[in-house]
């Protein structure tokens, strides 16, 4: 991941980010426009957006150096914005075998695993960003999904 400080000269999209097809021909695989996301964050000088790198069977870009990958960070924030960002600030941040990879035929293997903990372990629930996804959102989804399960169970 590479969070960058810009200019506020550049002009960010009014979104919070864009997240990047595993088809498109982009280094990155997700950008956050962290003032736009979080506008509490807002109070620097300039704009904080996060790249992040690395996509499912796909770890050679993890492997380039921290200069060739806040190069690709700007490169790709150029392109989505239209002009070149004035870069005040950079950091890299490397969290190999972090998150959790989801590919074909997860959802099965998730809904076997939860079938065999109701019937060994009921009560037992598994939540978090190895099952539904790894955003906030699909945390807090499965997260909510299982307290409604264990209330159900609860009140039989």
């Amino acid at each position: 991941m590479v969070a960058l400080e810009v200019d506020r000269a550049l002009d960010l999209p009014d979104r919070s980010g864009v997240l990047v097809a595993t088809d498109e021909p982009v280094p990155f695989k997700a950008m956050t426009f962290t003032s736009r996301k979080w506008p509490h964050l807002d109070d620097r000088p300039g704009h904080l957006v996060r790249v992040s790198f690395g996509r499912l069977d796909d770890d050679e870009v993890l492997d380039s150096s921290d200069d060739t990958l806040t190069r690709m960070a700007v490169s790709g924030l150029a392109d989505v914005c239209g002009s070149d960002p004035i870069v005040m600030h950079s950091r890299v941040r490397r969290w190999q075998n972090s998150l959790a990879e989801i590919g074909p035929g997860h959802d099965a293997l998730i809904a076997e695993m939860r079938a065999g903990l109701a019937e060994g372990l009921p009560g037992v629930e598994v939540i978090g960003g190895a099952t539904e996804g790894v955003g906030v959102p699909a945390c807090i989804g499965s997260a909510r999904a299982a307290a409604r399960r264990l209330a159900a169970k609860w009140q039989d």
